[in-house]
């Protein structure tokens, strides 16, 4: 029985420190996804220098690996062809920009805490 405890106390302990790791990732891959929906519309919308925007702060934010860069392309084109496939209509430039902006600070926060 007493070994019995030691493995339970040992697989607690391995998931309290690997569930917070996983949850850390998962708001980095959403801070990604989203500025990749995002993107999707803003080129939809021919809104060109938020595209750039978001582009930049990838660039300036995130490692240089490609997976990262895979993820946001994948959910970038994803957006565009649900926008297109439900018919919507281009957001204000000045609404969008601000949720844009939130988007890139969210990423920010993401990769930039240690």
């Amino acid at each position: 029985m007493t070994q019995f405890r030691y493995v339970t106390y040992y697989i607690v302990l391995a998931l309290s420190l690997i569930l917070p790791v996983k949850t850390y990732a998962d708001d980095k891959q959403q801070s990604i996804n989203n500025l990749g929906q995002l993107n999707g519309i803003a080129l939809h919308c021919k809104y060109l220098a938020l595209g750039q925007q978001i582009k930049q702060a990838l660039v300036d934010n995130l490692p240089k690996e490609r997976m990262l860069g895979e993820l946001f392309d994948n959910s970038t084109n994803e957006s565009f062809l649900e926008f297109i496939k439900q018919g919507s209509s281009c957001p204000a430039e000045s609404a969008f920009t601000i949720q844009v902006n939130e988007a890139i600070s969210t990423l920010e926060k993401a990769y930039n805490k240690q």
